[in-house]
């Protein structure tokens, strides 16, 4: 799982990605993620549109399409829009 799939990165003992540009601190890569405090809007139209364009962003085109239209009929359509007023973001 490591390796040429991870360029810069490496296991250490307990199966955690370790930063191999700076391996004395010994930053874990295994947990980070943002909480964004905010004003929520909840639109419950076709979700396909922005499920696409999100998808794009991670895979090819034609992989996007095919993986948006399996989420869109195998959930409820409802898309959420938050106005941020306040993010944090943690890596551990």
């Amino acid at each position: 799982m490591w390796g040429e799939d991870s360029p810069g990165l490496r296991q250490d003992g307990d199966g955690h990605g370790v930063e191999e540009s700076n391996p004395e601190r010994g930053v874990r890569t295994g947990l980070s993620g943002v909480m964004i405090y905010g004003t929520a809007e909840l639109d419950y139209g076709d979700i396909l549109p922005t499920a696409i364009t999100i998808c794009e962003k991670y895979m090819s085109k034609e992989r996007a399409k095919s993986f948006a239209e399996d989420i869109a009929e195998n959930v409820m359509d409802l898309t959420v829009s938050v106005k941020p007023e306040r993010m944090i973001t943690f890596h551990f």
